[in-house]
């Protein structure tokens, strides 16, 4: 009989609280979604061209930061969501929130996690495209 060790245990809570995040994660995502609906072409407009403008370099960014950078890189965009719904520019806000939901799930486990994930990047593709409909 194998017997869980000190190590196992806590990697065991570690993971739980990853995959609890995960639960916080899509409940950020249904708000922000809530948030969008019935939203003018303008305001749908502004929200994916912060879509569009900060998905790629926050990637980037996250892609290759430690977990404390990681932690920093967040907070900072939490604050410039803050300051863009404060002054009124709620698409905005809400385009670089899905932009952070998108990097952040990609390295939390867990179906919740996977789930902003999947809805994240079809948004992502959409402001593609609203983009590239739009270019010509």
């Amino acid at each position: 009989m194998h017997r869980e060790s000190r190590t196992e245990r806590v990697m065991g809570l570690f993971d739980m609280w990853r995959e609890a995040r995960g639960n916080v994660l899509r409940k950020q995502f249904d708000d922000a979604m809530m948030r969008l609906k019935g939203a003018n072409e303008p305001a749908m407009s502004a929200f994916f061209s912060n879509v569009e403008a900060t998905i790629e370099g926050l990637r980037e960014l996250y892609r290759t930061a430690s977990d404390s950078e990681r932690k920093a890189i967040l907070k900072h965009c939490r604050k410039s969501m803050n300051q863009m719904w404060n002054r009124g520019d709620w698409p905005s806000s809400l385009g670089l929130g899905i932009s952070c939901l998108n990097v952040e799930s990609e390295h939390v486990p867990g179906d919740d996690a996977a789930y902003v994930k999947r809805e994240t990047d079809k948004i992502i593709g959409e402001a593609a495209a609203f983009f590239e409909k739009n270019r010509y």
